[in-house]
């Protein structure tokens, strides 16, 4: 590998302002936003007044939701970014594999899995722990506590991917914590936060993982340095440690189908790694995001849940027994669909612009000459509140969804990224998502302790939220 150079040649359009005075120069201007915690907001407040802003010599950012196509599109002549490299563990997964032959080969191992058909077939064990967090749910009400939505949400979601994945069932919903028990090579037995070692785990690879020429040693000086990098990139160690615990566990069992399958050790841990992180974290945090949209616009609430009532009839309500939705009754409702994907559009788990590198020669990118090898992207969180697309962006208004041109806003859609690369695990947040919230609301009214609470976030890969105290009573 070349020397990175410490001055690097800044490259794109000429007068193309910087997200900060550092970003002309280094790619440490951006890696200091990272740091702050708030990138993709401050970043959206900029893009207003300016189409393309400059995140570092060779690194730039749009905010015309017309270049999704150009840069994610499944024409596109761009490829992942090098920084999908440098957070790669032993062996890529199928998200951070940069050569496009490679995801290929990788693709056709797991696509088959992800297919909507395939993960239909998981719907017993989504509604399992649907089940249980529904008997949760109603010794809570019995109790009139306060409930975390959040943290509830967060535990039925490693609960569900836990068991499509490496067929593991942690008891988080019985326990109402997530602390897992693993056996280490040693053979000591330690005791570690799932959530927060995951959370720890991308706070520290969000911050420095922009500086991809300086990575390693940044993130020794970092350990160093500053404390609570180095707790989290701890916890980032801890999470490798569940991966690896999970993973052998189920390698112990065989296959399924008795049949022998010559996938890698080291591949089989990075792709476990990502179905754990990303199966987990981002739809806990669509579901928080949902409950909160339905509870700050009541009427859209009451939409849905005449859909619901109208779809379902008595399926959902009994007194004695919780029920959960078959995802077959609800799976079509496009009211329901809207209402998740309009929260989803208006607060993306991924909120930031994906990074992509144009190609050799170049590329056009909305209308923009780009020269090659320069970083480009267009944050989520913007490209889903752009005017021309989506009128009155911060409105939360289901029925867009529900016209006659909505599948033009479909193309503008990037909650999963887009084209080739666009994420596989799609239809199993949908399964999960649809399965528990036609359940729920069918069962419960939802209410915020506090009218005024408005969610508290953070930024690492994924828009972190808070916790979300709510009071939930039974439907009479």
């Amino acid at each position: 590998m070349a020397s990175p150079r410490l001055l690097p040649r800044q490259e794109g359009p000429p007068q193309v302002p910087g997200m900060n005075f550092a970003c002309g120069i280094t790619n440490l201007g951006f890696v200091w936003e990272a740091f702050c915690g708030q990138r993709t907001w401050r970043l959206h407040q900029m893009l207003q007044t300016q189409p393309i802003i400059r995140l570092g010599p060779r690194s730039l950012c749009f905010g015309d939701a017309s270049t999704v196509k150009d840069i994610y599109g499944h024409s596109t002549l761009c490829r992942k970014d090098d920084l999908y490299r440098v957070t790669q563990g032993a062996a890529p997964h199928i998200l951070d594999v940069v050569e496009r032959d490679e995801h290929s080969r990788k693709r056709w191992l797991v696509a088959n899995a992800y297919a909507s058909r395939n993960v239909e077939t998981w719907e017993y064990k989504v509604a399992d722990k649907v089940f249980r967090l529904i008997t949760r749910f109603d010794e809570l009400c019995d109790s009139r506590e306060t409930v975390d939505f959040r943290k509830w949400t967060n535990l039925f979601t490693v609960e569900a991917i836990a068991d499509i994945g490496p067929g593991h069932k942690f008891g988080f919903l019985e326990s109402g914590n997530d602390l897992v028990t693993v056996r280490q090579s040693d053979g000591s037995i330690c005791e570690y936060s799932f959530i927060q070692s995951l959370h720890g785990s991308n706070a520290a690879s969000s911050k420095v993982a922009w500086e991809t020429e300086w990575f390693s040693p940044l993130v020794k000086l970092c350990k160093t340095f500053i404390p609570s990098f180095r707790t989290q990139a701890q916890g980032g160690e801890k999470f490798g440690r569940i991966v690896k615990f999970l993973l052998q566990k189920r390698l112990a069992r065989g296959a399924l189908d008795g049949a022998h399958r010559n996938v890698d050790a080291s591949e089989l841990e990075a792709e476990t790694t990502l179905m754990m992180n990303a199966g987990s974290d981002t739809t806990a945090i669509q579901l928080t995001n949902v409950m909160y949209q339905l509870l700050k616009n009541p009427s859209k609430l009451a939409t849905l849940r005449k859909e619901l009532d109208a779809a379902l009839k008595d399926q959902g309500q009994d007194q004695d027994q919780p029920v959960v939705v078959p995802y077959a009754e609800v799976k079509a409702l496009p009211y329901l669909q809207a209402c998740l994907d309009e929260a989803l559009r208006i607060t993306p788990p991924v909120a930031f612009g994906l990074p992509r590198r144009t190609p050799p020669q170049g590329a056009m990118i909305g209308g923009t000459w780009v020269p090659g090898d320069v970083t480009v992207c267009i944050p989520a969180y913007t490209a889903h509140r752009d005017e021309k697309w989506f009128p009155d962006p911060e409105a939360y208004q289901p029925e867009r969804w529900l016209k006659e041109d909505s599948a033009k806003l479909q193309s503008q859609f990037i909650a999963f990224s887009a084209g080739a690369r666009g994420c596989l695990g799609r239809n199993i947040s949908y399964l999960e998502q649809t399965v528990l919230f036609a359940s729920l609301l069918r069962r419960y009214n939802f209410s915020l302790v506090d009218e005024g609470w408005s969610p508290e976030r953070r930024e690492d890969f994924n828009l972190l939220s808070g916790t979300m105290p709510v009071r939930i009573k039974r439907r009479t």
